[in-house]
């Protein structure tokens, strides 16, 4: 799956694994940048569900078009797909195996 970035600052911070760590600590520094190479390795954000240490979800509310990808606890990947008009299901669902692009909005504890 092609990985974008919100901002270069973040695209920046996230191309560089000891700009991980020095921001993030050692542990979950190094774990941003495996996920973020999981996530390169997906074909669609749909086969991300099927692996369950990504722990990723839909939000909800206000976010409900969102998803977030577990790091370390509280930490969040957040992203947005990176496709517009976002595909629809007949129900009005997303249909996330035509997401094969998502863009990384934020690396955050939300909770």
């Amino acid at each position: 799956m092609d990985l974008y970035f919100v901002n270069a600052q973040l695209r920046k911070l996230c191309s560089s694994e000891k700009d991980l760590v020095r921001k993030f600590g050692d542990r979950r520094g190094k774990v941003i940048a495996v996920r973020l190479s999981e996530l390169r390795a997906l074909p669609s954000l749909a086969s991300g569900f099927q692996i369950p240490h990504l722990g990723l979800h839909q939000l909800k509310a206000d976010r409900d078009e969102t998803f977030a990808v577990k790091v370390l606890d509280p930490y969040r990947l957040v992203l947005e797909p990176a496709v517009s008009p976002l595909p629809r299901r007949d129900d009005g669902g997303l249909e996330l195996e035509r997401v094969m692009a998502v863009i990384v909005t934020e690396i955050l504890d939300y909770h």
